[in-house]
């Protein structure tokens, strides 16, 4: 979810200096840091293209182990659809809207 939020940001520059500290909890970002440097990937940013990938931002795919999967407009996560991190890699998706349509 973060790497979506930052694709879809205005920002048109991507530092992974400042990704590592918005996105990451503490303990993680020396080794996200050290994993990109081994990558060769310019830590202190480089500039943020999209074309090859913005149908795909268009829509977050949430899919799960089940087969179930959710579609969502990036501007109604956290807000329409909350998703909760649980035990044991599980998450628990939430949906508050007005029920538009149900097919099968």
């Amino acid at each position: 979810m973060s790497l979506l939020a930052e694709l879809n940001s205005t920002r048109g520059k991507v530092s992974l200096l400042d990704f590592a500290s918005n996105y990451l909890d503490t303990t993680d970002r020396s080794s996200f840091i050290e994993q990109m440097d081994e990558a060769r990937l310019p830590t202190a940013g480089f500039d943020k293209d999209i074309r090859l990938v913005r149908s795909h931002l268009r829509r977050i795919h949430i899919g799960f182990e089940s087969g179930v999967v959710v579609l969502a407009p990036p501007k109604s996560i956290g807000s329409t659809v909350i998703i909760t991190e649980l035990a044991n890699n599980k998450a628990k998706v939430e949906v508050t809207d007005l029920l538009k349509q149900m097919s099968g």
